[in-house]
């Protein structure tokens, strides 16, 4: 039974006990903790999803080193750009959104574990353990063996974060690309990430098997536990859930 369908007979069941006593006990605490399960889980799983995705395109574009992607994905933004704000949608566009793709998923994964974190229900924190090790070979599948390290792309994913008043988001890709512009720190401090994807081109440096493993075992997860609804879906704008496999983006 989908957790959709679970609540209503729940709240059905809660009329039939006459209870203002049962709702407030029993339903919803269990409400709201489902819903707070579930309040950044399609966002995760989009994003997993899409980095997955760019992965494999990545990892068919290294093996061809005469091509202009395999050069793009060699571009470091730092020695590179120059000053130019059209670089980074123009010639450094691989490597920045690729960079961007993988920050965006960390900063899910540590926006997730903070709502998580603090809840009083057991069934949250049953369910942020199980998080916590997707998160934790997620970031294992991208650090063994490269310069991303393990800290590191915890880092990423919180330097990209917008803290509001009530909810936490990553930069859009227009403002990371601008931050790039502006801030000589926050290039610098990105640096690293692209170092990453330089050297994961030009000497193979990582698995990208295990990253796109890892990265599918987290939306897997979120699946399974009845995360990834169509109203979900629907509430971050999409429609209906996408075959993203089949949405290949075409680099320039």
């Amino acid at each position: 039974m989908a957790l959709d369908q679970l609540l209503d007979v729940v709240k059905v069941l809660g009329g039939a006990m006459g209870g203002i006593g049962f709702k407030s006990l029993f339903f919803e605490p269990w409400r709201s903790d489902i819903l707070l399960r579930r309040k950044y889980a399609a966002r995760l799983w989009v994003a997993t999803e899409e980095l997955r995705v760019h992965m494999k395109q990545v990892a068919r574009d290294i093996q061809n080193p005469f091509s202009d992607q395999y050069d793009a994905l060699l571009k470091i933004p730092v020695n590179d750009f120059q000053g130019r704000p059209d670089w980074f949608v123009k010639r450094g566009y691989y490597t920045m959104i690729t960079a961007y793709k993988i920050a965006v998923v960390a900063a899910w994964l540590q926006i997730y574990l903070e709502a998580l974190f603090f809840s009083p229900y057991w069934g949250t924190k049953s369910f942020l353990m199980d998080l916590y090790g997707k998160s934790h070979k997620v970031k294992l599948a991208f650090s063994t063996g490269t310069c991303l390290w393990y800290d590191y792309f915890e880092g990423i994913g919180d330097k990209i974060v917008v803290r509001g008043p009530n909810s936490l988001r990553p930069l859009s890709f227009a403002e990371f690309c601008k931050n790039y512009y502006t801030d000589d720190q926050f290039r610098g401090f990105m640096d690293q990430t692209h170092m990453f994807i330089h050297l994961m081109a030009r000497k193979h440096q990582g698995d990208t098997q295990q990253m796109m493993f890892a990265l599918k075992e987290v939306s897997k997860f979120l699946e399974k536990k009845g995360m990834i609804s169509e109203e979900a879906l629907k509430q971050i704008g999409i429609e209906s859930k996408p075959d993203i496999d089949t949405n290949k983006a075409k680099i320039p």
